[in-house]
């Protein structure tokens, strides 16, 4: 999970061609973030 972020991120950054799926994933977990802090926060 932290992976993918970022992957996402660095392409981003780098302003490099990113896929419509990649895009989507990000849209998901920009969308979903509050869920996937507070799970990353319960988790650890």
């Amino acid at each position: 999970m932290q992976t993918i972020i970022k992957v996402l991120v660095n392409q981003i950054i780098g302003h490099k061609p990113i896929s419509y799926q990649q895009t989507l994933i990000l849209l998901l977990l920009l969308k979903n973030m509050d869920n996937v802090i507070t799970a990353f926060i319960t988790h650890y």
